[in-house]
Order: C-alpha cells, then structure tokens, then sequence
C-alpha cells in the first residue's frame, strides 16, 4: 500500500510541471490576437495574382501568418461583377467580423465599400486605378476614416513616348476596354489628351466579354491602327493569351498597362511591378492590425516604374527592339502557345 501511494506521488510530481506548462500555453493562445481578414479579388490574371502573392507575403513577413494568428477569407468573383458583390456582402456579415476588409481590383472594392456601410470595418484596396472617379473616396488628399490602399495609375507619358520609340511612324491607337469599368473610362481619357498633343489618333473598341476580343480586333485593324493598347481592364487583360494571338496575325503589336500581360504575350509595357504594389498594401495591414487609425495611411502609389518586354512577341510582329532598351528592360521570353493561331503566327 505504501509502496503504491510513493508511485502515484512520484507520477504526480512529475507531470505537474508538464500540466502547469501546457496550462500557461493554452492560457497564451487564448489571450493572443487572432484577426480575420477579409480578401476579395475580381479575376485571376497574372497582375492581380502578383499583388495578391506580395500582401501574403508581406504579412508573412511582418509576422501575421494565416491559420495562426490571423485567418484570411479569400473569395475570387471570376470576373462577375454580380458575384463581386454577394462576396463582399457575405464577407461583410461573417461573424466574427473581419478586422480589415482587402479588395485587390476596382469592382470589388466598390463592392466592399457598400457592403460594409455602418459596420466598422477598414478597407485596404489594391491594384485600383482611379479611386476618385471610381467613388472609392472622395479626393486624394483628404484622409477617409474608413478606406485607404495602393493605386496603380499608368505612366501614360512615358507608355506613349514607349510606343513612338518602338513605332517610329505611329499615327493611330487603337483601345480595348471594358466601359462598364470606370478606371478604364477614366484612363483612356486621360489618353486621349496626351496622345493628341504628340500629334496621335485614338480609335475606341469596346469589350464588354472575351468572347468580344477578336471582333473588336479586326474592326481596330480595319480602321488602320498601327498599335493596341490595353489600359488597367480586367475584362481584357484576363484574356490577354487570346489577344496577343491576335496581335500576332494581324501583326499589329499590344501595348498594356500592367507587366503581367507582357509576361502572357504583349509586346510591352512600362508598369508597375504588381508584387511590391501588393507589399506596400501589406504593410497598410500590418499596421492595422496593430492599431494604427486608417486616417494615417494615405493612399499611395509605387514611386518606379519598369520597363516590360516580350522578345518572342517582338519576332512574331516582326520589330526590333532598339539595344538600349534592352539593357534596361525586364525581358520575358515565354509566352502562351495554347493557340493554333498563336503556334501559326510563331512558326
């Protein structure tokens, strides 16, 4: 008897200490900081994408890891507009809810916007080019109590200056977009300005599906353009494999916004790179997070921008790149050979 009671006291002996450890860890988990963060993105293209893999990594980064102290809620609208905003409405209402609402697109950002109407919660939106016509917020300078994040706005001087050192004799734009996107409209506007004043013509396509693309081509083509060019629109670019096989046949070469659609076979483009723009959004959740008021986060933009060029598109239209820019240019080799008329076009 004796001899049993010293075995049951030396057991308990040795595994208080085990008790009381995992009794203090469980009461550390309990009072760590768990956030849950809302992330809705329009469409998957490579820009978007981009953006998306640097916010994740950023956090990373900064210490904020999904699924142990922050749990992120990741929807994709596949390019629905309607879908965009019954995410944003079930994201809006998840219980608990979403210390920060992250919107990677114009479309979902609106969304996010009325969704979250008299409920508190923050918006860090990315990859936006103009939050001002878009409504995101009022003007630039003044902060908003509820929404900041990353813009994207084009180089229009310097894409356009890009354009007339590749196509000496260009005269004629031709534009694909998307009206229902306001940063589209918002863009070619502006385009339109500062190709006027270098003497140059642009011609208008609108895409509303990808189905519409290869019309919208040969009606451009037809009307004599000597160059496409494809401003921040999901509608497009999420096609952009299709269009560049398009490019290739007519031989008429595309000119995009975002470094992404250059990697998928446009012919070039000076952008942004979209990971740092989705680190910089990164950070603005970070601090967040740690509870920073949005009021001190101004929305912001990349201060560089890089030049873009496909080589392999540049054989198939039949141009040559000028040797300095090579040397300074982000070159991408590889393109999407999915298409009998993209196999052809490079044969």
């Amino acid at each position: 008897m004796r001899l049993r009671c010293l075995i049951a006291l030396t057991t308990l002996m040795v595994l208080w200490p085990q008790n009381q450890a995992t009794a203090q860890e469980r009461s550390q988990s309990a009072t760590k900081p768990h956030f849950i963060i809302a992330m809705s993105q329009i469409v998957e293209h490579p820009s978007l994408d981009a953006a998306r893999q640097g916010i994740l990594d950023a956090l990373t980064a900064y210490g904020f890891v999904d699924g142990e102290n922050i749990s992120i809620l990741y929807k994709n609208a596949q390019g629905n507009i309607t879908t965009s905003s019954q995410i944003a409405q079930n994201l809006a209402a998840n219980n608990p809810k979403p210390a920060v609402f992250v919107t990677i697109g114009t479309p979902t950002a609106q969304g996010a916007i009325s969704a979250t109407r008299g409920k508190d919660i923050p918006i860090v939106f990315t990859a936006v080019t103009d939050p001002v016509s878009s409504r995101l917020v009022k003007d630039l300078k003044t902060p908003s109590k509820s929404v900041t994040g990353v813009i994207d706005y084009p180089p229009l001087k310097a894409q356009i200056d890009l354009m007339k050192t590749l196509l000496p004799d260009l005269k004629v734009i031709g534009v694909l977009y998307n009206p229902g996107e306001s940063n589209s409209v918002s863009v070619i506007r502006a385009l339109k300005e500062k190709a006027e004043k270098e003497g140059i013509s642009i011609i208008e396509a609108p895409v509303a599906k990808a189905v519409d693309l290869a019309l919208a081509v040969r009606k451009l083509v037809g009307k004599g353009v000597q160059a496409l060019y494809v401003p921040q629109d999901n509608t497009v670019i999420s096609a952009m494999p299709q269009l560049a096989s398009l490019s290739y046949v007519h031989k008429t070469p595309v000119f995009t916004s975002d470094n992404g659609s250059v990697k998928e076979g446009a012919f070039a483009s000076i952008s942004y790179s979209y990971y740092t723009v989705g680190q910089k959004t990164g950070e603005y959740i970070k601090r967040i997070l740690e509870g920073e008021s949005i009021e001190n986060l101004p929305i912001t933009t990349p201060s560089t921008h890089q030049l873009y060029i496909n080589t392999t598109a540049a054989t198939a239209l039949g141009l040559e790149i000028p040797k300095n820019l090579l040397k300074t240019a982000v070159l991408y080799p590889e393109i999407h050979k999915k298409s009998p008329q993209m196999k052809e076009a490079l044969s």
